[in-house]
């Protein structure tokens, strides 16, 4: 395969920090598709993004905030976290713009959320609350299959359909 190299008439110039400049380099590939290399510098240099780092400062501070009222309420700290977070996103205050980079940072956050839940457990707590679990599964299943199934009927859907609906709906 042959790949050809266009520079445009800007030109791909050096800079003494970072190398040489290829944000104006087009490659085009045997089947005339065009590819702009958009990297203007190396990658090796820290590039810093500030309305990301204040929109995690923001939520930090909103979540610490939170949880210093949530445990002066008696409440678990972790409530307060959430609801810092919830009143400074975008159902709240609206104060957050890098919203894509936030929420994967949320994600995490998650994450770290239930890994610490998970270390609060015992097996033997595991195993004492083994028959109530099940119960509220079989519960939930059936109610929500039930009530699917009703609005299956009315909306006269198939049985088959209502129930593969009613089913991941209680998931």
């Amino acid at each position: 395969e042959m790949v050809t190299v266009v520079e445009d008439a800007g030109g791909g110039g050096h800079s003494a920090r970072s190398g040489p400049d290829l944000s104006h380099v087009t490659l085009l590939d045997p089947d005339d598709n065009s590819f702009i290399l958009s990297r203007a510098r190396d990658l090796a240099y820290l590039q810093e993004d500030l309305r990301f780092v204040h929109d995690l400062l923001f939520l930090t501070i909103a979540a610490t905030v939170g949880g210093l009222l949530a445990a002066r309420a008696g409440l678990p700290g972790v409530i307060g976290f959430l609801l810092g977070g919830a009143l400074a996103g975008p159902g709240g205050t609206d104060s957050i713009t890098e919203l894509v980079q936030v929420e994967s940072m949320a994600e995490i956050g998650v994450c770290l959320l239930l890994f610490c839940l998970g270390l609060e457990f015992s097996l033997k707590e595991l195993a004492a609350n083994v028959p109530a679990a099940l119960a509220g599964l079989l519960a939930v299943i059936t109610l929500c299959g039930t009530l699917v199934l009703l609005a299956a009927g009315v909306a006269q859907t198939s049985l088959n359909e209502a129930l593969c609906i009613g089913l991941f709906a209680s998931l």
